[in-house]
């Protein structure tokens, strides 16, 4: 067989394949469909809310046409929960190189000055570093997480965020722990 007559016959696979992929996607998705019950019924209508709703239908379409299943899906779908709220999908290990360059020199005290960093994998994690004047030498160094935990001091309508110590290797949570405390 010659080489055109074999690119000839994969080329009409291939059409084939193409084919049949557009007919099994003229039948709506049950993931399509459920998305689009679901986006009528849980949203106020308006301008800002239609867009949402358009675009969250538009991700949901492209899932959908990637045919995942199983723990495809479930893998896909943590591994975009996380980029989406820039959260690494690796520990973060505290190593000076994981760190954004330090904010300048504050006084903290007659005998310390400090300066603050944010994660370069995690932007809600900071670390303040505590720096000796005469020396120049670390003193302590204290790293935490903005996110990792909200309180509410209303029972629960509304919430506020809490910066949480962390040691590392640290793997940062996609939902705060929520925490609801009494008034005092």
């Amino acid at each position: 067989m010659l080489y055109f007559e074999k690119r000839d016959i994969m080329s009409q696979f291939f059409d084939s394949m193409e084919n049949e992929l557009d007919q099994s996607n003229a039948r709506e998705d049950p993931l399509i469909k459920f998305a689009k019950e679901q986006l009528d019924d849980g949203f106020y209508d308006d301008s800002y809310t239609e867009s949402i709703k358009k675009d969250t239908l538009e991700l949901i379409t492209i899932f959908a046409k990637q045919r995942h299943s199983g723990l495809g899906a479930t893998l896909t779908t943590t591994i975009f929960d996380r980029l989406v709220n820039f959260l690494p999908l690796s520990p973060l290990t505290g190593e000076d190189d994981e760190w954004s360059e330090p904010t300048s020199r504050m006084a903290v005290g007659e005998y310390i000055d400090m300066y603050m960093q944010s994660n370069k994998k995690c932007p809600r994690v900071m670390r303040d570093v505590y720096i000796r004047k005469d020396t120049d030498e670390i003193e302590y160094i204290m790293a935490y997480d903005t996110e990792a935990e909200i309180y509410s001091y209303d029972d629960g309508k509304t919430w506020k965020s809490s910066v949480t110590p962390i040691d590392f290797p640290y793997y940062p949570e996609l939902n705060p722990t929520k925490i609801i405390k009494k008034k005092q």
